[in-house]
């Protein structure tokens, strides 16, 4: 790596040094852009599949807060759970 960079450095003008390495930090960002953009669709269904286990925990949530009110109305005098 280190000849590489001597040998462009000795052989290369400025100008061109600067378009390889604009080329290569393109390079570079496409090949994350393409892995990013292929790991979304497994991230978006496994975040569905979050949404959908956060709703059953809501409901069940809210069965055991009913529950749990209309039993403290038998416990608590002058409670009204309407």
């Amino acid at each position: 790596m280190n000849n590489f960079v001597e040998r462009l450095k000795a052989e290369k003008s400025p100008h061109e040094r600067r378009q390889l390495a604009l080329q290569v930090a393109g390079g570079v960002t496409a090949l994350l852009f393409v892995v990013w953009v292929s790991t979304l669709g497994v991230r978006l269904a496994q975040s569905g599949a979050s949404a959908q286990q956060a709703a059953s925990n809501t409901a069940a949530t809210l069965v055991a807060v009913q529950a749990a009110a209309s039993s403290t109305s038998t416990l608590l005098p002058g409670y009204s759970n309407q």
